[in-house]
């Protein structure tokens, strides 16, 4: 079991390393001139600070992360990954334990699908 643990930790720190590499990919395409990726990266940012959330003021930066990801995402069309950015910013709720935002924005993810017309997922 103590070598399972230890290969997890490894496994998490491997994905939180392909985060950050991609977060700085879509940065320099951001700077570049890219519009499409501004909303990609707000979302990487939050998941990564909801990763190391703990104390409330971390939870309060992951959720004005996710909400910035949401808003950029849905003016600028991509109602998908607007739908997403609440999906994720739900489970990052339910793992703090706060049951009304997660509903709130599971909700609003919902909301969100069925617009893009996931008929199926919202089902």
């Amino acid at each position: 079991a103590k070598q399972k643990v230890s290969s997890s930790k490894r496994e998490h720190r491997k994905w939180i390393k392909a985060a950050k590499e991609l977060l700085a990919r879509l940065q320099k395409w951001t700077k570049i001139g890219n519009p499409n990726t501004i909303h990609c990266c707000k979302l990487i940012e939050a998941e990564l600070e909801s990763i190391a959330s703990g104390a409330a003021e971390k939870n309060t930066k992951a959720k004005e992360l996710y909400d910035a990801a949401i808003l950029i995402a849905g003016r600028s069309g991509f109602l998908c990954d607007k739908g997403l950015c609440c999906e994720r910013a739900a489970l990052h709720f339910h793992r703090m334990d706060d049951r009304n935002e997660a509903s709130y924005y599971m909700k609003l993810a919902v909301t969100y699908y069925g617009d893009w017309g996931a008929a199926g997922l919202v089902s």
